[in-house]
Order: C-alpha cells, then sequence, then structure tokens
C-alpha cells in the first residue's frame, strides 16, 4: 500500500513532490522532457509486468478514484484543456501503433464497454443513449457531406461484418430492436408534426424556424471544398458537366456503375455516330482516371460512395438501361462534346520555326470562343437537334 501512496503524493497537485516537479520540468527543453517521459513509460510498463493481477486491479481502483476527484474540482477551462489533450495523445498514439496493436486495443474498448453496460442501471442506460445521440446528432450537423458520406459506408459496413458472424438469435434479436426503434422514430415524428401545426396556428414559430434553419445550413456546407474548408467549390454532375445547384438531390454513382454503360459514352460509340474523330486534346478534356475511353466531366466531385451525378441523369443511368445504346439526354457523350480553347499554340512562323504562345482568357475574343465551342457537331443521338449557347 505505501508503494500507491507514493504514486499518488507525486502525482497530487498540492503536494512539494509535485511543485518540485512541475518547476524543473518548466526549466527544460521540449527533447528532455520527450526523453523523461519515455524513461518514465518504460519504468511503469517494467513495474506493471512484475506485479500480480490482484496489485493491477488495486492500483486502477486508486487511479480510477483519484481522478474522479480531481474531476469534481477542476473549471471548464482544465475540463476542455484536458480533453483536448487526451484526443491528441489517442491520436499520436493510433498514428503509431501496429495494425495488430489497433485490433488489441479496439478489442479492450469493446470488452471495457460490454462490462460497464451489464452492470449498469436503467437509468444510467437511458442516460448514456441520449448523450451518445446529442453527441452523434451534434457532429452530424457540423461535418460536411464528404464526411456523413464517409461515416456511411463506415457504418454499413461495420454492420454487414457484423451481420456475417452473428446467430440466429441475435439476428431475430437485432431485428425486433430495429423494430422497436422504427416505431419511436415514426412516433417522434407524429409528434413532430402535430406540434408543427399547432405552432403554424399559434404565435410560437421557433421550432419550425430552427428546423428550417439547419435544412438550411447543410444546404450550404454541401459545397464546401473537402481540400480547403475555408473555400466553397461547386457541384458538377459527371455525366452531364452541368451544375447540381440549390436543393436539387446529390445521387452517387460509383465507378462500376458508370462503367455498365460504357457502351453508351464511349468514346468509340461517339466517333461512330459523328462520323469524326476527336483531337487528344479533345479527349483529354473529358477524361475521368480509372474510366478510360468515356466521355465525363473530370470536374465532378468524388465521395467515398461515388461521383456526384443530377437526377435526370441518375435516372437515365439505372442497370436496366445498359443495353440502351443512346446516352441520357443532357450527357457529354449525347453531342455535347464542347471542349475548352487551348492554353498554349504551337504554330510556325515565317522562318519555319515551331513557336508555342500562351493564351489568357482576357486575349480570347468572342469569335474565336464562338469558333471553339462550334467546331464540334451539335445534333444529339436521340433524333433532335439541341444548340447551346
Amino acid at each position: 500500500m505505501s508503494i500507491y501512496l507514493i504514486v499518488l503524493d507525486g502525482r497530487n497537485p498540492a503536494s512539494p513532490a509535485a511543485e518540485k516537479k512541475q518547476r524543473q520540468r518548466l526549466k527544460m527543453s521540449q527533447e528532455k522532457k520527450d526523453a523523461q517521459r519515455e524513461k518514465e513509460r518504460l519504468s511503469k510498463n517494467a513495474k506493471r509486468q512484475e506485479e500480480t493481477q490482484e496489485d493491477n486491479a488495486q492500483c486502477r481502483k486508486i487511479n480510477c478514484e483519484y481522478m474522479k476527484r480531481k474531476r469534481l474540482f477542476e473549471t471548464q477551462e482544465e475540463r476542455l484543456k484536458r480533453r483536448k489533450t487526451n484526443r491528441y495523445s489517442m491520436t499520436r498514439k493510433r498514428e503509431t501503433e501496429t495494425e495488430e496493436q489497433g485490433a488489441k486495443r479496439n478489442k479492450t474498448n469493446r470488452d471495457s464497454m460490454r462490462r460497464k453496460r451489464e452492470t449498469e442501471m436503467e437509468e444510467q442506460g437511458a442516460k448514456r443513449n441520449k448523450t451518445n445521440r446529442d453527441s452523434m446528432r451534434r457532429k452530424s450537423e457540423t461535418e460536411t457531406e464528404e464526411q456523413g458520406a464517409k461515416r456511411n459506408k463506415t457504418n454499413r459496413d461495420s454492420m454487414r461484418r457484423k451481420r456475417e458472424t452473428e446467430t440466429e438469435e441475435q439476428g431475430a434479436k437485432r431485428k425486433k430492436t430495429n423494430r422497436d426503434c422504427l416505431k419511436r422514430k415514426r412516433e417522434e415524428k407524429r409528434h413532430q408534426f402535430q406540434n408543427d401545426r399547432k405552432d403554424c396556428n399559434g404565435e410560437d414559430m421557433s421550432n419550425v424556424i430552427d428546423r428550417a434553419t439547419k435544412e438550411a445550413k447543410q444546404f450550404l456546407q454541401r459545397t464546401q471544398d473537402p481540400a480547403n474548408p475555408h473555400m466553397h467549390r461547386a457541384i458538377v454532375c459527371i455525366i452531364c458537366d452541368r451544375f447540381i445547384i440549390g436543393t436539387e438531390t446529390i445521387h452517387k454513382l460509383t465507378k462500376e456503375d458508370i462503367g455498365v454503360h460504357s457502351g453508351r459514352l464511349g468514346v468509340k460509340s461517339y466517333e461512330e455516330f459523328y462520323q469524326t474523330t476527336l483531337k487528344d486534346e479533345v479527349k483529354r478534356q473529358y477524361r475521368v482516371q480509372g474510366l478510360q475511353d468515356m466521355l465525363l466531366s473530370p470536374r465532378s466531385r468524388k465521395y467515398p460512395d461515388g461521383y456526384a451525378t443530377c437526377s435526370i441523369c441518375y435516372s437515365a443511368m439505372q442497370p436496366q438501361m445498359a443495353c440502351k445504346k443512346t446516352p441520357p439526354k443532357f450527357a457529354i457523350a449525347n453531342g455535347f462534346v464542347i471542349g475548352s480553347f487551348p492554353r498554349e499554340i504551337k504554330f510556325l512562323n515565317k522562318n519555319g520555326q515551331r513557336l508555342t504562345r500562351k493564351v489568357e482568357d482576357d486575349g480570347i475574343t468572342d469569335t474565336l470562343k464562338a469558333v471553339s465551342r462550334f467546331n464540334v457537331r451539335y445534333s444529339s443521338r436521340s433524333g433532335s437537334t439541341t444548340l447551346e449557347f
């Protein structure tokens, strides 16, 4: 017991030993601090390996009680600082750990959570569930659409792995839980609808306004650039190269979904129908990595679950339509291979020398823009002629 009292005395902020150690650390450089921490960590690990299981359990119990007492008297600022330090420490630890260590950590966390849930009372379980729901809701409100798609994909993969290993009894229990959850959600929506009607009929419109504000923020945040969160970039359909604006739904198409329609969107079928040969520069402007020899928009945003697609193209890109010969109505491959004016022009001067000139946007006249746009046929494969100015 004396060993643990010494440890606690060294960690107690009010003890002289802790104050002395704190003064010493303030005078140290960062390299010496790291070296001392590594030395203390190795020393603690060596002591833990020598102690018995009973001593280890007793030490953990004393440390937990100490941490509980310390958290009771900490201020809001100290609590935020502690949580930030813990998150930073966990992030560094996960970056350097091996795959085996990560699997071991996840298993330990799962076992710890399971033991905690087995011993908690019904009131504690309800409080924990409410805290988790609030935390997930706050996180969902602030995340971008790409982060939301990544989270949904991770959840789907986790659920699929879980279902593959569960027994028949566990599957029946899970289905019952899902039914109860859906029932509760329907009840909540019904009550919410009734409350909204009351709010609209009465004077209080705060709930309706808050929910409308939340939805508007989500639509504003979906154009946020993942590479630079301080910038916004328009969302473009991969099939037709048009903007997806307003509250229009953003559908997703994977490479496999698009590859099935290679005959409709391919360069070869385009050249055969229009009896022409596309320049390499034009092909390059409509090339998407991983989808070669197809006329697609490289400006489209790639999400974890596929490329951004507008509603019109998404409905025309269903698997049952892969056998059709004509592309979607507004697809690039349906006569909209316009391209852009080249940034560099190579030409021969009077002396026969090959020169290269860079072309700026300000130097292109309206006439040149029109010539570059109408250098390709515009009759669509569906039979009608479409011109876009």
